[in-house]
C-alpha cells in the first residue's frame, strides 16, 4: 500500500512538472531578432535607353551603365522615357535570432514585388534564411557550434551579448536572415 502511494505521488509530481513546464514550443523565439549589419545606398540615375520588346531599361549613374529588366507586373512601364530621372534605394541587412528547434537545418528563400508604390515606382525584396542546429555551447570561450543545412559544422564566436549563452540550449536553432531590398521611383520632371 505504501509503494502505491509513493508511485501515485511521483506520477502526480511528474504530471505537474510537465504541465507547468515553460519549455518553448517548436519555433518559439528564445533570443529576439537583432540586426547585426545593415547598409542602405541611395542613388539618382538617368534613363539612357529603353528596349520595349525585352522590357529592358538602361540607366546611367556616375558614368556606369546598368540594365534592369522590368517585370510584366509593372504596369507603368509604357510611361518610361529616355531622360527620366530614376531614384534607387538599395538595402542589405543581416539579422539573427535563436528559436526552439522546429525541424531540420535548412535554407529557405522568399521574395516580394510591389508595383503599387507612389509615383509608379517599384520595390522588390528577397529574404534568405539559414536555419542551423546548435550542437554545443561553450560558455568559457563564448562560442556556439552549429550544424548548417549542408551538414557542415562551424564554431561561431559570440562577441556581442555572451550573456545570451545562458538562455539557449543545445538543439535550439540559430536563424540568420539576409535581406536585400531595392526601391526604384521615377522623379518628377521639372
Amino acid at each position: 500500500m505504501k509503494n502505491r502511494h509513493i508511485i501515485t505521488i511521483i506520477a502526480l509530481t511528474v504530471s505537474l512538472i510537465a504541465g507547468c513546464s515553460s519549455a518553448p514550443k517548436p519555433g518559439d523565439t528564445v533570443i529576439e531578432q537583432q540586426v547585426i549589419e545593415s547598409n542602405t545606398v541611395t542613388t539618382t540615375a538617368v534613363i539612357v535607353g529603353i528596349d520595349k520588346e525585352s522590357r529592358a531599361v538602361t540607366i546611367e549613374h556616375s558614368h556606369r551603365l546598368t540594365t534592369i529588366y522590368v517585370s510584366p507586373l509593372v504596369t507603368h512601364f509604357s510611361e518610361l522615357e529616355v531622360g527620366d530621372i530614376v531614384k534607387t534605394e538599395y538595402t542589405e541587412s543581416v539579422a539573427l535570432h535563436v528559436q526552439a528547434h522546429d525541424g531540420s537545418a535548412r535554407l529557405q528563400s522568399s521574395g516580394d514585388l510591389d508595383t503599387s508604390t507612389k509615383g509608379g515606382g517599384i520595390s522588390a525584396s528577397e529574404k534568405t534564411e539559414i536555419i542551423a542546429d546548435i550542437l554545443a555551447i561553450d560558455n568559457e570561450n563564448n562560442t556556439v557550434t552549429v550544424k548548417g543545412p549542408q551538414g557542415s559544422e562551424m564554431i561561431l564566436p559570440v562577441e556581442q551579448h555572451p550573456e545570451y549563452l545562458d538562455k539557449i540550449s543545445v538543439a535550439d536553432q540559430v536563424v540568420v536572415t539576409y535581406t536585400k531590398a531595392v526601391a526604384i521611383s521615377i522623379e518628377e520632371q521639372k
